[in-house]
């Protein structure tokens, strides 16, 4: 069950978009957790995905939506990889 992970990431993501520097980064990474964990549980989420994409480019991980999707593309086969 993806979605309290998904929602928490979500207002991680939301509080570091209100702040700056460091705090700001803190915020991204822990939302970054969160959105990898939840598309751990279940990776037909399409809105984790969406939720995903968009963190990476507002916390300027990544430039375009494509490279943000290419970053979670990546993510996902390295966790086929190696499950949680």
């Amino acid at each position: 069950m993806p979605e309290p992970l998904d929602n928490w990431g979500n207002c991680l993501s939301d509080q570091g978009r209100r702040k700056a520097g460091e705090s700001a980064a803190r915020l991204f990474a822990q939302a970054r957790v969160k959105y990898s964990s939840a598309f751990a549980l279940s990776k037909n989420a399409d809105d984790v995905v969406q939720n995903y994409i968009n963190l990476l480019i507002d916390a300027k991980y990544c430039a375009t939506r494509e490279e943000a999707l290419l970053v979670v593309q990546v993510e996902t086969a390295a966790l086929a990889l190696n499950p949680p």
